[in-house]
């Protein structure tokens, strides 16, 4: 009898298993996408999130490295065998680095990330969100991010690619150091009306309008090296743009340290994603 259900058995299992498989078109409720995501403001934010990820990186590392090791302002030892890393730190104080170097490679990658993902959210966004001023203020938001790192890109390696379309993967001829200079600055005087005026908990972790306009101050304030043309009026008018809004203040010394606290967010001093350009 046991031989019996045992052959009968096993026939009867695949069997199930077959009809119960029949149907592999099911309905998907438990992943992102374009139909049902985004759909609402806040999955709009949310899907920019990507952005900010890629920009937090190598902001503390290899920008912060590449304009500082360079300089006067700091300096990284190597400490017996430590921090000696292949030459990458003492490389940058004495000015020999190449294109080996992993700190100059990073910054090479890390910007172009950013400006990759802001292509691709500025596409999501122009394709799934309605007409109006939050689609505007968003669009103009990743326009800014995106208007940083070109000026991270230029500032650092002169003529670069220079590529706005998500889609399109074919690899770009460098453009002239001007023309990017040009692009950085249009896009960025673009987006002003569209952002917010505001500074604070609303805004927090986004650019603001302040943001952009204090982007263009440190793009002017080097405009002769980048175009051969000064552009220090026009810095100090950006700088004025700051100023005027009246929304920040030099911290007194007796609260300057709580900047770097946890809950700095709301620091009268921070200007988000520029304080440390």
């Amino acid at each position: 009898m046991k031989k019996i259900l045992k052959y009968l058995g096993l026939p009867v299992l695949l069997a199930g298993m077959v009809w119960s498989c029949d149907d592999l078109e099911v309905p998907i409720t438990t992943q992102l996408t374009p139909e049902v995501f985004p759909q609402n403001s806040t999955q709009y934010i949310q899907a920019t999130g990507p952005v900010y990820v890629a920009f937090r990186g190598e902001f503390s590392f290899a920008w912060w490295w590449s304009q500082s090791l360079s300089t006067d302002e700091a300096i990284l030892p190597a400490r017996g065998g430590n921090w000696f890393d292949n030459r990458n730190y003492i490389a940058m104080h004495y000015h020999d680095w190449n294109a080996d170097n992993g700190i100059i490679g990073s910054l090479w990658d890390w910007s172009s990330k950013v400006i990759g993902t802001s292509n691709q959210t500025i596409s999501i966004l122009r394709q799934t969100m309605p007409e109006g001023a939050e689609k505007k203020t968003l669009i103009s938001e990743i326009k800014t991010m995106r208007a940083i790192s070109y000026f991270m890109l230029m500032d650092s390696y002169g003529d670069v690619p220079l590529d706005t379309l998500y889609g399109d993967f074919t690899s770009k001829a460098k453009t002239p150091r001007k023309e990017v200079f040009n692009f950085i600055e249009k896009e960025l005087k673009s987006a002003i009306p569209n952002l917010n005026p505001a500074s604070g908990v609303t805004t927090y972790g986004r650019p603001n309008r302040q943001t952009a306009n204090a982007m263009l101050a440190k793009l002017y304030l080097n405009a002769e090296v980048y175009t051969a043309t000064a552009r220090y009026t026009d810095c100090i008018a950006a700088c004025d743009e700051v100023i005027n809004s009246g929304l920040y203040s030099v911290e007194p010394r007796a609260t300057y340290l709580q900047m770097f606290y946890p809950n700095n967010g709301t620091a009268d001093e921070r200007i988000h994603f520029c304080c440390s350009l």
